[in-house]
C-alpha cells in the first residue's frame, strides 16, 4: 500500500495558490485527490470522479457560525452533496444529513441543545420538517 501511495502522489509538496498541497493523479493524468489547506488555513481532503467532480470532501467549515466545525460530505455522480456528516452548534454535536437530488435536507439525525437530546427529522410532503422523536 505504501508503494502504491508513493507512486500515486507526487514526490514532494506542490504549491497551490502559494500554499503547500498534495495532489494525486490517475493513470489518465486526471486529478483524483487533493490534500491541502482550504481558504481559511484549515486542512481539506477531496476525492474526484473521472469527470473532475467532487466525490468525497472532508475538512471544516471556513466561515459563519459553523467556522472550524468538522464535516464529511459524499457527493452524487452529478456532483451534488447527498450525505453530510458534520458537527453542529456550541457543543459540536454530531449530525447526519441526507439530501435529495435538489439539495434539500430530507432526513436529519443528530443531537441538539445543551442536553444533546437526540432527534430524527424528515421533510414531509408539505415541505415542513417533522421531528419524529418530539415528546
Amino acid at each position: 500500500m505504501v508503494g502504491l501511495l508513493a507512486g500515486v502522489f507526487m514526490a514532494g509538496p506542490i504549491k497551490a495558490a502559494g500554499r503547500d498541497a498534495l495532489e494525486a493523479f490517475g493513470i489518465s493524468g486526471k486529478r483524483v485527490a487533493y490534500i491541502g489547506p482550504g481558504t481559511a488555513d484549515q486542512g481539506t481532503f477531496f476525492l474526484f470522479n473521472p469527470q473532475g467532480g467532487i466525490e468525497v470532501q472532508m475538512g471544516a467549515y471556513e466561515s459563519g457560525s459553523e467556522k472550524g466545525q468538522s464535516l464529511l460530505g459524499l457527493h452524487g455522480k452529478n456532483g451534488s452533496l447527498r450525505l453530510l456528516l458534520r458537527l453542529h452548534g456550541a457543543n459540536d454535536s454530531p449530525v447526519i444529513v441526507m439530501k435529495d437530488k435538489t439539495g434539500d435536507d430530507k432526513l436529519v439525525i443528530g443531537l441538539e441543545g445543551n442536553a444533546e437530546a437526540p432527534y430524527i427529522k424528515y421533510r414531509n410532503g408539505k415541505g415542513s420538517m417533522v421531528n419524529l422523536l418530539k415528546e
